[in-house]
C-alpha cells in the first residue's frame, strides 16, 4: 500500500453509497416537483388571465367596430392600474392603441393560440385577436408578472432543501446504526481470522441471527479454523512419530552395531580361544542378519508410504484356494497347532504381499500362544468384502496397548520384547500392506480369551 494511503472502511463506504443513492433520488423528486409546481402555477395564472380576457374581448371588439372607444377607456383604465395585470391593445396595423404604463413603448408580445399562454419577459401572456365579418381589427394582450410565482417556487425549493438535508442527516445516522449492526458478525469473523493468523487455531465464531451471506462466511471460517487446527495437530503428531521412529530405529541399529564392533575388536586383538572366536563370528552373523532384516523392513515401509500402489501387483484370486496353496508353509511354521478354515471368496490381491501379511499375523499369534494353545486362520466372505481372521489362545492384548498396536517400533509389554524376536515393525508392515490393498486391519480380544486380528479386503466379482 502506498505511504499515506488509507483504505476507506466498509461501514463508511456502505453509508456513503446509501446517502448518495438517497440524494440522487431526492434530487430527481425535487426537480420533478419543481417542474410540476411551476407548470401548475403558470396554468393557474393563465386561466385567471383567460377569464378576464373573455370579459374584455367582446367589449373591446364592440368598441373597435363601432368607434366607441370612449366606453372602453374606464374598463381599460381599471386594468391598467390594477396590481399585477398589464394590458396592451394594438390595431390591425400593429400600432399600440393603449397599454399599461409598466410596458415598454411599441412592444409586440407573442400571440399564443387561443386557450394557451406564453412566457415573455418575465410575464405570463394570453392574447385574443379581434375580428368582425372576417376583417382583422386588432389584438388584445393581458399579462401578469411571474415574479410572485418565482417567489413561491424559491420558497418551495428552500423548504425541500431543508427537508432533504434533515432527511439525509437522519438517514445517515440510522444507516450507520443499521450498517454497524449488520456488519457486527463480519467484525467478529475478522477477529477470529486475526486470532487464527496469530496462532489461535481452532477458535470459532458464533454468529446469532446474522444475514445468510455472513453466516456462510462464518461457517467457512469456522471450518477453516478447525481444519487448520487439525492439520497442525496431525503435523505435531507426525513430527512426534517421526522423532520416535528415528529414535527407535537408531536404538535398534545401535545395539547390533555395538555388538559387532565389540566382536571385531576382540577378533582384531586376537584374544580368546578358538571356540570364543567362533562364537563371536556366529554372533556377528546373527546381528548382521538382524540389521539386514531391520533395514529391509524399513525400506518396505518407506516404499509403501511413498507409492503403495506401485509396490503391489494385484490379480483376481480365490482366497480359499490361495490360502490352501500356502498351507504347507504355514504348517511348517505352526505344525499341528495351526488350523485353517477357508470358504471361497474372490479379491484383487498381490499373492506374495498378502501372504507376508498372513505370515506376520500367524507368527505373532504363535509367539504369544502357549504350546498347548491353537491358532486358527479363517478365510471367507462377509457382507461387504472378504475377511481373513487370525485367532490365538494367548493372554490377549492389554487395553492400553490396542490403540498403538500397529505403530512402528511400538512394544506394549514384555511379551513383545526384543528377546522374543520382534522389533516392533511387523504389525506396522501388516497395516501398510493391507491399506495398500484398499483394506483395513484391526485387533481385538476374543470373549473366550486370546487375541483376534481381522483383515478386511474389498471383494472382486468371480470370473
Amino acid at each position: 500500500m502506498p505511504r499515506g494511503h488509507r483504505r476507506t472502511s466498509l461501514t463508511r463506504t456502505l453509508i456513503g453509497l446509501q446517502l448518495g443513492l438517497l440524494l440522487v433520488l431526492l434530487a430527481v423528486v425535487g426537480v420533478a416537483q419543481y417542474l410540476v409546481l411551476q407548470r401548475v402555477l403558470l396554468n393557474q395564472s393563465a386561466r385567471t388571465l383567460t377569464g378576464e380576457l373573455a370579459v374584455l374581448a367582446p367589449i373591446l371588439h364592440h368598441s373597435l367596430s363601432h368607434n366607441t372607444f370612449a366606453t372602453l377607456v374606464p374598463i381599460l383604465f381599471r386594468h391598467f392600474h390594477s396590481p399585477g395585470v398589464e394590458v396592451l391593445v394594438a390595431n390591425a396595423s400593429g400600432f399600440s392603441i393603449a397599454n399599461s404604463a409598466s410596458l415598454p413603448a411599441n412592444v409586440r408580445p407573442p400571440v399564443p393560440s387561443l386557450g394557451s399562454y406564453a412566457v415573455w419577459n418575465g410575464r405570463v401572456v394570453v392574447a385574443s385577436p379581434l375580428r368582425q365579418h372576417g376583417h382583422f381589427l386588432g389584438t388584445l394582450w393581458l399579462m401578469v408578472s411571474t415574479a410572485p410565482l418565482s417567489h413561491i417556487l424559491t420558497a418551495d425549493t428552500l423548504l425541500f432543501g431543508v427537508l432533504t438535508l434533515a432527511l439525509l442527516v437522519a438517514a445517515g445516522w440510522l444507516g450507520a446504526v443499521a450498517v454497524r449492526r449488520t456488519l457486527d458478525p463480519l467484525e467478529r469473523v475478522i477477529q477470529t481470522t486475526e486470532g487464527i493468523a496469530a496462532g489461535q487455531y481452532g477458535e470459532l465464531t458464533v454468529l446469532d441471527r446474522a444475514p445468510r451471506e455472513l453466516a456462510r462466511l462464518g461457517d467457512a471460517v469456522n471450518r477453516m479454523s478447525l481444519a487448520v487446527a487439525l492439520s497442525f495437530q496431525r503435523q505435531r503428531e507426525a513430527e512426534a512419530e517421526t522423532r520416535r521412529f528415528l529414535a527407535d530405529a537408531s536404538h535398534e541399529l545401535r545395539t547390533p552395531l555395538t555388538a559387532v564392533s565389540g566382536f571385531l575388536q576382540l577378533w582384531e586383538a586376537g584374544e580368546g580361544t578358538p571356540e570364543e572366536r567362533r562364537q563371536a563370528l556366529s554372533a556377528m552373523q546373527r546381528e548382521t542378519r538382524r540389521m539386514t532384516r531391520l533395514v529391509t523392513q524399513l525400506l518396505t515401509l518407506s516404499r509403501l508410504d511413498a507409492a503403495p500402489a506401485q509396490e503391489l501387483h494385484r490379480e483376481r484370486a480365490d482366497l480359499a484356494q490361495w490360502v490352501r496353496e500356502h498351507e504347507p508353509t504355514l504348517r511348517a511354521l505352526g505344525g499341528s497347532r495351526l488350523a485353517i478354515e477357508a470358504s471361497p471368496v474372490w479379491a484383487n490381491i498381490d499373492a506374495d504381499r498378502l501372504f507376508e501379511v498372513v505370515m506376520n499375523l500367524v507368527d505373532n499369534a504363535l509367539r504369544h500362544t502357549p504350546p498347548e494353545g491353537a491358532v486358527t486362520v479363517h478365510v471367507g466372505p462377509v457382507a461387504d468384502g472378504a475377511r481373513i481372521v487370525v485367532d490365538d489362545e494367548g493372554p490377549g492384548i492389554p487395553g492400553d496397548v490396542l490403540p498403538h498396536l500397529f505403530e512402528r517400533f511400538y512394544r506394549g509389554d514384555a511379551a513383545r520384547s526384543r528377546d522374543r524376536g520382534g522389533m516392533g515393525l511387523g504389525l506396522a508392515i501388516v497395516r501398510a500392506l493391507v491399506e495398500a490393498h484398499g483394506g483395513r486391519v484391526s485387533a481385538s480380544n476374543r470373549p473366550q480369551g486370546g487375541a483376534r486380528f481381522t483383515v478386511w479386503l474389498p471383494a472382486a466379482a468371480p470370473p
